[in-house]
């Protein structure tokens, strides 16, 4: 009677002898999602109609018989990620285990496999015809959950020319989830794995990259715009049209994980040369050369890449110790058709093929609210050169990252400034969502931003400072800002903050030193440890608004407000503890019969 079956669901079952499952000779899908069995049977090879055999999960799987897979024609998907053991390709030895090459002549669709290293993968292995997979060479660790929907790729211990050469490499474009650990000599991520460099990564949303000590960039611009660029006349023109062309391989990516990369530069390598162009070359062939013209930007996200980042959510960046700028948003308006290029030089080369692009870029132009704006989640630790993390440069600036809510700065040797220059190009643009500002062992920092920047920040809840033993001052006075600005009546309003911490911030005076006028209707915390020069919390006249702040946490100490004055209370709280000790006369004679021969000075 079950001669006939076709599906058979044996799913978190302790599984023993299988084997006669194998007399099942009709069956299409077998599934053994969660079971527990140590070894596949033979006699599952007589499955001539077998479509999909799916052992997800079946971790105590630890051994598939040679010629098992091999003998299974007519499966289409095999999705066995727990199991490790192949047996490898090299060598003469007997095989006590399945191999990939098993697989070779199958029409898989699906693949679901953990490999142990490259060795292990048939160049031959027809990865080109999977619609859908999940792959693992070489690495440790791979949650089976967390890539339930997408196609994922994650690689490690391998040289990037292996990569290119091995079977697996077609499937690269095809991922919407790409980790790559430890991969060796690999100096630009794009267009390594883009051979044609025509469709790029549509699909990618997810681009984790650990580990790769040789990388310097992960992206470069196509060969053939290198080769007209050197024509002088176009060298504006064509930078900018090469601009607007753009970077479509990333449209769809949304995580973008840096991690462990010291020799990484930039996000994108230049068009010749990394953050500049060449200028012609004289009579005699030599080029002519600036002071800066060889030099890296080392900006990991310059003006140009941030348009290509459209879908952009979560950006983590760690020890990336060559980075000294994580945005750079100045330059974006330099790019601009030298007035002395001669009309007829469009003439010399037939740039229509480029007329699309344009149009594309003109529509980008009239929206340039979007640039980063799906922007959530910004993390930057332990990246020992980074000095600034906007750079706004000069000159206006279109709206950005106004969806950002969550901002996690730490480890950050040489930081100076978190928002550089300004504050013009910021007064109306960006930040309006930022609703957690965290930073944590940045010595260098002297303040955290300028009363115009504080003045976008209008959902902000939770501001934490630590262990930033160079700050002063929390919101910064600017020359323009004194220049501009009748300070005893400026408000700056923090609307939504609920929560302030400043901790072991060693000479931190105040929290402003102009006089302005402070609004905090929703504050309910404030934490103040270790900050021994913070006497008066904010300089101005006028009490700082903060209707729903009961108390004052200074170090170990808790004081109520004192009559809605936060100035006075945290005088009090400061004076409290510089209270000296009072010693009792009778102890006082005490001390001085035992210690005549050495001074003292007591407080009485």
């Amino acid at each position: 009677m079950l001669q006939n079956l076709r599906t058979l669901h044996l799913e978190y079952c302790v599984l023993g002898d299988i084997s006669r499952i194998g007399g099942l000779e009709m069956l299409e899908i077998l599934s053994l999602i969660g079971s527990r069995i140590e070894e596949l049977p033979m006699e599952i090879g007589n499955l001539q109609h077998l479509k999909v055999l799916d052992m997800t999960k079946c971790k105590g799987l630890n051994r598939i018989p040679p010629g098992v897979l091999s003998r299974l024609t007519t499966l289409e998907e095999l999705k066995i990620f727990c199991f490790n053991n192949w047996n490898s390709l090299e060598g003469n030895e007997e095989k006590t285990s399945a191999s990939l090459d098993e697989i070779i002549p199958r029409d898989l669709k699906v693949l679901n496999v953990q490999i142990p290293k490259m060795k292990f993968v048939p160049r031959n292995f027809p990865f080109k015809n999977l619609t859908r997979f999940l792959i693992n060479v070489g690495t440790n660790y791979t949650d089976e959950d967390d890539y339930l929907f997408g196609n994922f790729l994650q690689l490690g211990e391998v040289s990037a020319d292996s990569i290119k050469q091995s079977g697996i490499h077609p499937i690269v474009k095809k991922c919407e989830h790409l980790v790559l650990e430890k991969v060796y000599d690999l100096k630009i991520l794009f267009p390594h794995f883009d051979e044609e460099e025509q469709d790029g990564f549509p699909w990618l949303r997810t681009l984790k990259v650990w580990r790769c000590k040789e990388m310097e960039y992960v992206v470069k611009f196509r060969e053939y715009s290198i080769i007209i660029m050197m024509i002088y006349n176009f060298l504006l023109l064509i930078i900018s049209l090469l601009e607007r062309r753009g970077f479509p391989q990333l449209q769809q990516l949304t995580e973008l994980t840096l991690q462990n990369l010291p020799s990484l530069i930039s996000l994108c390598r230049a068009i010749d040369d990394e953050g500049s162009t060449r200028p012609p070359k004289d009579a005699d062939g030599v080029e002519s050369s600036t002071d800066n013209m060889n030099t890296p930007t080392k900006i990991l996200v310059p003006f140009k890449c941030i348009k290509w980042l459209p879908s952009l959510e979560s950006l983590l960046v760690y020890r990336c110790d060559s980075i000294k700028v994580l945005f750079g948003f100045h330059g974006h308006d330099s790019l601009q058709l030298d007035p002395n290029i001669k009309q007829s030089s469009q003439e010399i080369i037939d740039t229509s093929h480029l007329t699309k692009d344009v149009d594309h870029d003109r529509q980008l132009d009239n929206h340039k609210e979007q640039w980063l704006m799906n922007l959530e989640y910004l993390e930057v630790g332990g990246c020992e050169s980074l000095e600034v993390v906007f750079d706004y440069g000069e000159g206006p600036l279109a709206p950005a990252l106004n969806k950002l809510e969550s901002l996690y700065l730490y480890g950050l040797e040489k930081l100076m400034h978190i928002w550089k220059k300004g504050p013009q190009q910021v007064k109306t643009v960006g930040f309006q969502n930022l609703k957690t500002l965290s930073l944590d062992l940045c010595p260098s920092l002297r303040y955290l931003f300028t009363a115009s920047i504080a003045k976008l920040l209008v959902m902000l809840k939770s501001l934490k400072v630590t262990y930033c033993e160079s700050m002063e001052e929390v919101v910064a006075k600017t020359e323009e800002e004194i220049n501009n600005v009748n300070a005893e009546s400026y408000v700056v309003s923090f609307p939504n903050l609920v929560s302030i911490e400043l901790d072991n911030l060693d000479n931190l005076c105040c929290f402003c030193p102009q006089p302005y006028a402070f609004e905090f209707p929703f504050l309910e915390t404030l934490h103040i440890r270790k900050c021994p020069k913070l006497q008066t919390f904010i300089t101005a006249n006028i009490l700082p608004k903060t209707p729903n702040l009961m108390g004052v946490q200074l170090d170990d100490k808790y004081m109520e407000i004192l009559e809605q004055d936060l100035n006075g209370t945290i005088r009090h709280c400061f004076e409290a503890n510089q209270v000296p000790i009072l010693i009792p006369p009778i102890l006082l004679l005490l001390l001085l019969l035992l210690l005549e021969n050495f001074p003292i000075i007591i407080f009485i």
